[in-house]
């Protein structure tokens, strides 16, 4: 579990320090001030890239690369470092992330730094608590260790996207191949209860089911005759959106004691979806999944409070609001956190919305 980021000359940020949640951390801020990069960090150290070396041998790739691949920007990293340092000498040019984590309840924190520069990236790992036969050893998520979720749909970009992005350079970051590689595994024998549930769900919602057959997704009505199948270009965007998630709860990964970094999950959504999505969002919390994700939506966060409060639930909740010039607000609840963009631009609406006597 993912309990700290420290982030100094990286990225969007000077310095910053999250402390993060067990259950649900949620990123508001405006346009540019780091979210979606804070997750791909996240969603970098879950796959193992903080880890010393070796890995697994036959996934292993350059630390630099990967990097590179899942940022798209250059083979310097230059561009993660933070624009008060780019201008610095080359020997000086330097940033470092820290994070924290445990290997579950009872387990001692570890601690593992990247540090980037750009000549070249050195990875450094050390567990807080001393090193003894009794104490296991530093724990890194291996490849399957958490799943990034892009702000985009998957499902029609889905048929030959694996082939063509194993030879070829496409405009897509490396989070779009992973999430490819996952919505094409098997699906399982026997769900869990829990999962079953949750698919019962979407599929009522979308009056259908979504499939994959022949390297493809389609979409089944349930109105419809049997054996009719519907082009999934068809289907509408909000519905696909779901039904990527119908495919992941199917196919086994979206599972208890992952992390699941979810960008912008209420895009293409209308209210009525976002409502079900806030609540399939705590489920998955209730189901031992850590779950970081990003939002513009007011609707959404307001729609999670009032889940979360039906719910009872408390802890292991965390919001925070990043604001630029390198503010940082954090808290375990919405109400603790100030200026918070979204919100303030719901109220002005509103003061436009009574000045122009509609």
């Amino acid at each position: 579990m993912l309990k700290s980021l420290e982030l100094n000359h990286a990225l969007a940020f000077r310095q910053a320090s999250f402390t993060f949640g067990s259950r649900l951390n949620v990123l508001l801020g405006e346009n540019g001030t780091g979210k979606s990069l804070i997750l791909k960090m996240l969603y970098a150290w879950s796959q193992g890239a903080f880890a010393p070396p070796p890995q697994d041998r036959e996934r292993s790739i350059s630390r630099r690369q990967y990097l590179q691949e899942l940022f798209q920007c250059d083979s310097s990293l230059l561009g993660l470092l933070h624009y008060s340092v780019q201008r610095m000498a080359a020997d000086r040019q330097v940033a470092t992330l820290d994070i924290i984590s445990d290997h579950g309840p009872g387990t001692p924190d570890h601690h593992a730094t990247l540090t980037i520069r750009p000549a070249h990236v050195d990875v450094t790992a050390a567990s807080r608590a001393p090193h003894s036969p009794t104490l296991p050893p530093p724990f890194f998520p291996s490849f399957d260790g958490g799943l990034f979720l892009p702000a985009r749909e998957l499902l029609t970009i889905y048929p030959g996207f694996q082939a063509l992005n194993s030879i070829y350079r496409l405009s897509y970051d490396r989070t779009y191949g992973d999430a490819m590689a996952n919505l094409g595994i098997p699906y399982l024998k026997r769900m869990p209860p829990e999962s079953q549930e949750l698919v019962l769900q979407l599929q009522r919602e979308i009056h259908g089911t979504v499939q994959l057959q022949n390297e493809r997704f389609i979409y089944l009505p349930d109105e419809a005759d049997d054996g009719f199948e519907q082009d999934i270009n068809l289907l509408a965007e909000g519905w696909r959106k779901l039904g990527t998630l119908m495919q992941l709860l199917r196919n086994g990964r979206l599972h208890p004691g992952m992390a699941l970094f979810w960008d912008e999950p209420d895009a293409n959504l209308n209210p009525q979806l976002i409502r079900l999505v806030a609540n399939i969002i705590i489920r998955l919390c209730q189901l031992d999944i850590q779950l970081f994700l990003t939002t513009h939506s007011l609707f959404l966060v307001q729609e999670l409070q009032i889940v979360l409060a039906r719910e009872k639930l408390t802890e292991g909740i965390r919001f925070f609001n990043l604001r630029r010039q390198q503010c940082l607000e954090q808290g375990d609840c919405l109400a603790a956190l100030k200026n918070i963009a979204i919100l303030d631009e719901d109220l002005r609406q509103s003061e436009r919305y009574l000045e122009e006597d509609i």
